[in-house]
């Protein structure tokens, strides 16, 4: 008679058990990670084509939950638009010239200005606050009277991120990364 003994298999078994106790933990992090990396990728396909700050981009994308069970996540930038003050404005001695696009040329507004405004905060106790810190607006006259007059805006992070040039590249490192971040944690899990 031949007995056949296999020594580690009860601490396989242990392991294997652990490791599937832990796969929705393990789930969220590989999300959640994947997904910090694709978002700071895409604020640099965003300034990539557009003239917008890195700051500024980031502020615009909006919080999702990452949901385990699903191994898929959502980049998605608010529909709120950006005004012209944060993308390459210069005022010229007549109007304001604009560049929203680093790809394409400067526009000439003539009816257009710059001014100095206090940023609106909210409403407080008694009504409207105002911080005292100010910054420059783009504002344009509809005619050549003095009123009325509105601010400029240019597209939405959300607008920027349908982008076709950045979309793809985004879609492709967020791709890449989740595959490589899941089989990072698989070999961690198996490592024990």
């Amino acid at each position: 008679m031949i007995k056949v003994e296999t020594r580690g298999l009860d601490e396989l078994r242990r392991r294997l058990a652990s490791v599937a106790k832990n796969v929705p933990q393990a789930e969220r992090r590989v999300i959640a990670s994947a997904k910090r990396s694709t978002e700071t990728f895409s604020v640099r396909a965003i300034t990539d084509v557009y003239t917008v700050s890195k700051k500024r981009a980031r502020a615009g994308f909006t919080k999702g939950r990452v949901k385990a069970g699903e191994l898929a996540f959502v980049i998605a930038g608010s529909k709120r638009t950006i005004g012209w003050h944060h993308f390459d404005v210069r005022t010229p001695k007549r109007g304001v010239s604009v560049r929203i696009k680093k790809g394409g040329g400067r526009k000439l507004v003539p009816n257009a200005f710059a001014a100095r405004t206090k940023n609106f905060t909210g409403s407080g106790a008694g009504g409207a606050t105002f911080s005292e810190t100010t910054s420059v607006r783009i504002f344009v006259r509809d005619s050549y009277k003095r009123l009325p007059i509105h601010m400029k805006f240019g597209p939405s992070v959300a607008d920027m991120l349908v982008n076709s040039i950045a979309n793809a590249k985004i879609a492709e490192f967020g791709v890449t990364k989740l595959r490589t971040e899941l089989e990072r944690q698989i070999a961690v899990a198996l490592r024990g």
